[in-house]
């Protein structure tokens, strides 16, 4: 089975403003269901920053995101993946 590929571009992801004055950083790792569009239909947070903010800003981010769907034989399907989102300073949100 291919896993489903991120198609990278705007992320939708917005760092939480007071967060962002206060210099706090976090990682929220997030469970999304891509459907075998490419689309995220579910989301649930597996592991929280610790800062409801952040985790709030990650799930409504994510279910923005787009991928290029999973495939087994050619055939596309829905799956779930896990999505780490990293709140840094240096504007990287995803890896």
């Amino acid at each position: 089975m291919e896993p489903p590929t991120p198609l990278y571009g705007d992320v939708p992801i917005e760092y939480p403003l007071q967060l962002w004055d206060a210099d706090v950083e976090g990682e929220t790792l997030l469970r999304v269901r891509v459907t075998e569009m490419g689309t995220v239909d579910s989301v649930e947070v597996l592991e929280a920053s610790g800062y409801p903010a952040f985790d709030s800003a990650a799930v409504r981010g994510a279910l923005q995101l787009r991928y290029s769907p999973a495939r087994r034989g050619g055939e596309r399907l829905t799956v779930w993946a896990e999505v780490p989102i990293q709140f840094t300073k240096d504007g990287d949100l995803t890896r």
